[in-house]
């Protein structure tokens, strides 16, 4: 398996691409998460600079690496081999490198809320940030239990395709409705719906 965090990247990139690293860091003594040459230092560099031995950053890149990987184990919500696929490639074609996709839940619907997805850059302080199949997802702490144990979804059919969410804590009755998805289609289109 490749390694998500290498010692040669810059701190500043895997702290922005892998905000469960950070404790790791912190754990091994490194404070330069925040610091204004982080995004110049790489991993190596700062540990090197603050008295950590090669077999030191050899250590913690593994426990960086096997903390990102229980991440996306642990994924309160996860993505279908399909949805993931298609996220990446509408990542790769509207020049959004970098950017995750934010699941939501809003006001509105049938029965009170709905679902709204859209790319996203970087995390909100209400932010809960994770990782499934390569993807950081962003969930706000309010929607983050109505979500618990989702599974984002793509659906193609002759109008065209969408993300849709399955929720095993929606309610009877349509507990969602569909939300204005950012990210549905190539063109900024598509919809987010709750399965029926």
């Amino acid at each position: 398996m490749t390694e998500a965090v290498r010692k040669d990247m810059p701190i500043a990139e895997v702290v922005e691409k892998y905000p469960m690293a950070v404790p790791v860091i912190l754990s091994y003594g490194l404070h330069c998460v925040g610091c204004h040459v982080s995004p110049y230092e790489t991993v190596e560099q700062g540990a090197l600079g603050h008295g950590m031995t090669e077999k030191d950053v050899e250590s913690m890149v593994k426990d960086i690496n096997d903390a990102i990987a229980d991440s996306s184990r642990g994924a309160p919500v996860k993505l279908t081999e399909l949805a993931a696929a298609k996220l990446h490639e509408f990542i790769a074609s509207e020049g959004r490198a970098g950017e995750g996709l934010r699941v939501m839940i809003t006001p509105g619907g049938n029965a009170g809320f709905t679902y709204d997805m859209q790319f996203e850059a970087k995390a909100r302080p209400e932010d809960e940030v994770f990782e499934d199949r390569g993807v950081k997802i962003f969930v706000d702490k309010n929607s983050l239990e109505l979500l618990r144990g989702s599974t984002v979804d793509f659906l193609e059919d002759v109008e065209g395709g969408g993300f849709k969410v399955n929720n095993p804590n929606k309610k009877e009755g349509c507990g969602c409705g569909s939300g204005g998805c950012g990210c549905g289609s190539g063109n900024g289109g598509g919809s987010c719906g709750c399965s029926h």
